[in-house]
């Protein structure tokens, strides 16, 4: 269940730690950033390919499974998932999930020792908390990000501070709570 930038990259540092990750993505397109280049990788003869390097580096170590999260039996595979896991790292509107039964009370249902981490651009709650936040959202309100312009192309913002603070700190919290042992239930 992690979409865009923030989540794969926070998965890609849990699991270069050690951790077990299985990316959800959506069943014919998968995950957006598959198409996001350049840079391409080359395939075994070094030959061009439109398999995106930034897709590869920010879910490198990863699982990956392809699940239709409105369906029936895609919400009952991610169950599956839930009842063993311990983190589930969503990004969603806050509460989209609860009409799936994949928010935290669904979830936790199942496993009551899982860690939910719900990553939404304006939090659970306040003026702005039904909103989505991708990059054209949040330039204008958050305005430390630098134009990067390309040949040819309009300039564009680059990569968003907060994103890169933001998931190395949720990669950092939930590698916290590991150590501590609150995510294995080992403390009560």
């Amino acid at each position: 269940m992690l979409i865009q930038t923030f989540r794969p990259w926070c998965g890609q540092i849990l699991a270069d730690l050690g951790a077990e990750v299985i990316k959800i993505e959506r069943p014919q397109v998968g995950d957006d950033t598959r198409m996001w280049g350049p840079s391409w990788m080359p395939d075994q003869q070094g030959n061009a390919t439109r398999e995106s390097g930034y897709f590869q580096c920010a879910n490198r170590n990863k699982y990956s499974v392809s699940v239709d999260i409105a369906s029936a039996q895609g919400q009952e595979i991610i169950r599956e998932i839930a009842k063993t896991a311990d983190v589930v790292i969503e990004n969603y509107k806050a509460g989209s999930l609860a009409k799936y039964g994949l928010d935290y009370a669904s979830l936790s249902a199942l496993n009551p020792n899982v860690v939910y981490c719900s990553i939404t651009g304006f939090g659970q709650d306040g003026p702005r908390a039904l909103n989505e936040n991708f990059k054209v959202i949040a330039s204008p309100i958050k305005l430390s990000d630098t134009p990067v312009e390309y040949r040819n192309a309009p300039p564009q913002l680059g990569e968003h501070t907060q994103h890169i603070l933001s998931r190395l700190k949720t990669a950092d919290e939930l590698h916290a709570l590991k150590l501590q042992g609150i995510i294995d239930g080992e403390v009560a």
